[in-house]
């Protein structure tokens, strides 16, 4: 569903490799859904955040030409998934679409209890937005994948990092090895998988889980 919507554009932060954090302010509030992008001109960024009507975005590229309070109009690309906080569910991000497995994991935070588990795998080509730290929680798969995203461990999720450029402490190769780990481990138990990934990735999990009657499959490929 696209909708063109008016914004205040507040600010930007520059991110680790080339990441960029979008503050927004929406002329009138609408509820946003996991994994909505927004795009002006040629700068695409996904939802990273919501309050009210204040958004935040992760775009791979600065936003030239806008000063902060500046009023323009860009274009919303909603998806259609409803956030659900009740099945365990794992979340997989790959570049850009980590962001939508953060705005999962805070929504998941602020929903009251009982909640099913969550936990999230992200990955990146060449290195993320933000800087991966020794986990905090411990995992019974993949033990030499060490490096977490602390920001998803502060809102309670374990998470583990695949890249392929061999950074320390993360997973050496593709998201979808990592998730082969992960599926070993927990297939004995009933859990949704949510998230976005390549097309490539997206089928490699995908044949991965079709043995398992446990695995509620809800993976997407990148728009």
């Amino acid at each position: 569903m696209k909708f063109s919507v008016e914004a205040l554009f507040i600010s930007q932060q520059v991110q680790p490799h080339d990441g960029w954090l979008i503050q927004l302010k929406l002329h009138d509030y609408m509820p946003l859904t996991v994994g909505s992008r927004l795009v002006w001109q040629f700068n695409q960024a996904w939802l990273f955040n919501q309050q009210n009507v204040n958004i935040t975005l992760l775009s791979d590229q600065r936003w030239q030409d806008l000063v902060p309070n500046q009023s323009f109009r860009l274009e919303l690309r909603q998806t259609e998934v409803t956030f659900n906080p009740q099945p365990h569910q794992l979340w997989l991000g790959h570049n850009l679409s980590q962001a939508a497995v953060f705005d999962a994991a805070k929504r998941w935070q602020n929903s009251p209890r009982p909640k099913g588990q969550f936990m999230a795998l992200l990955s990146a080509d060449e290195g993320f937005v933000f800087q991966p730290k020794p986990a905090r929680f411990m995992l019974n798969f993949a033990p030499q994948a060490i490096a977490a995203s602390a920001l998803l461990e502060d809102f309670g999720v374990p998470n583990r990092l695949a890249t392929p450029i061999g950074s320390p402490g993360c997973w050496e190769g593709d998201i979808s090895e990592l998730y082969q780990a992960w599926l070993e481990v927990n297939h004995h138990q009933a859990w949704s998988i949510y998230g976005w990934l390549t097309r490539q990735q997206q089928q490699a999990c995908l044949e991965l889980t079709q043995t398992y009657n446990t695995i509620n499959f809800q993976l997407l490929p990148l728009p």
